[in-house]
């Protein structure tokens, strides 16, 4: 079922397609792990659960991707503990299954509950932001983050470094 989000006026959806969900029911609950497959990039630490909506600093889409992945899975109630896992294939033959767990603040998500209320409650002040009227767009101040965006054409920072 697809993962929604309520806002003040309305909900967001979001549905999408999980690379692979191992399963394992025992004890009368359901464990999963949410396995992700990347073809570029490193497994990577992140700070804290803050930093994947910060927009200052280094975010790791991966990382929120996964963990978007892993409280879907539980606020659909398929699972009553999910593990984020990514595996990168490029590094796939020189890193343990291990290296591949998600890690926030140099510890493994295991358990992504642990983390489900404050992703959730960062998620919906996010989208409410977003979705607000009032307020305004602003160009990031990281033009880093420009070199790679898909709206840098139309971006008012043109004539700027990288463009």
């Amino acid at each position: 079922p697809p993962f929604s989000v309520a806002l003040d006026k309305g909900r967001v959806e979001f549905c999408g397609k999980i690379d692979r969900v191992d399963r394992l029911d025992t004890d009368g609950k359901t464990y999963v792990r949410i396995v992700d497959y990347k073809t570029g990039g490193k497994p990577d630490n992140l700070k804290d659960i803050d930093a994947l909506f910060s927009p200052i600093g280094k975010r790791n889409g991966y990382i929120f991707q996964a963990m978007l992945y892993s409280v879907a899975a539980l606020e659909s109630g398929i699972a009553q503990k999910a593990s984020p896992l990514l595996i990168y294939i490029n590094k796939a033959m020189d890193k343990k299954r291990e290296d591949f767990v998600v890690h926030i603040n140099k510890e493994k998500v295991e358990d992504a509950s642990k983390h489900c209320k404050e992703f959730k409650a960062l998620l919906e002040l996010k989208l409410s932001e977003l979705f607000d009227v009032n307020t305004p767009f602003s160009v990031t101040d990281d033009e880093e983050r420009c070199l790679w965006c898909d709206f840098k054409n139309i971006c008012e920072r043109k004539g700027k470094k990288g463009f």
